[in-house]
């Protein structure tokens, strides 16, 4: 059984949640939507949405870039050893995109996480950004909680 089902049963760690609506990127510029750092943690997934369809949502985990596009919906990086995917979840004739980055199981990080966007090829509006990560915040506590469950008999 993988720790995140456990979550619920354990101590010494808090949801993270980033939410930012209404920021324009301008055009082949990159900005940072979180980063948690010294610190460990799963990354359970983000969304987007802008006017841009080749904005790259880009996903730093303890050094392994992951990133994607509405255009370019594709698994990425081979060195995470399990499927990771970019959705394009809607588009509309209103001009905007939505990706989804929502990896099938949660992620860990031991070290950093770091989100950005790049807006390629033109200025663009965020309508809005969401990531979920969740953080150890004790390690200790978190540690003991999680050896009492898996050593009860």
């Amino acid at each position: 059984m993988n720790v995140y089902w456990l979550l619920p049963f354990l101590e010494g760690w808090a949801y993270e949640p980033t939410y930012k609506t209404n920021f324009k990127i301008g055009a082949d510029k990159e900005s940072e939507v979180f980063r948690h750092e010294n610190t460990k943690g799963y990354f359970f997934g983000a969304i987007v949405t802008s006017d841009n369809p080749d904005m790259e949502l880009i996903v730093n985990i303890d050094g392994k870039i992951l990133k994607g596009s509405a255009t370019s919906a594709y698994v990425v990086q081979a060195t995470i050893l399990q499927p990771i995917t970019f959705t394009l979840i809607r588009y509309n004739t209103a001009g905007k995109y939505t990706v989804m980055y929502s990896p099938p199981k949660p992620l860990p990080f031991r070290f950093r996480i770091e989100g950005k966007l790049k807006a390629v090829g033109a200025d663009t509006t965020v309508d809005e950004f969401r990531a979920l990560c969740v953080l150890v915040t004790d390690p200790e506590a978190f540690i003991k909680s999680l050896k009492s469950i898996t050593e009860a008999k």
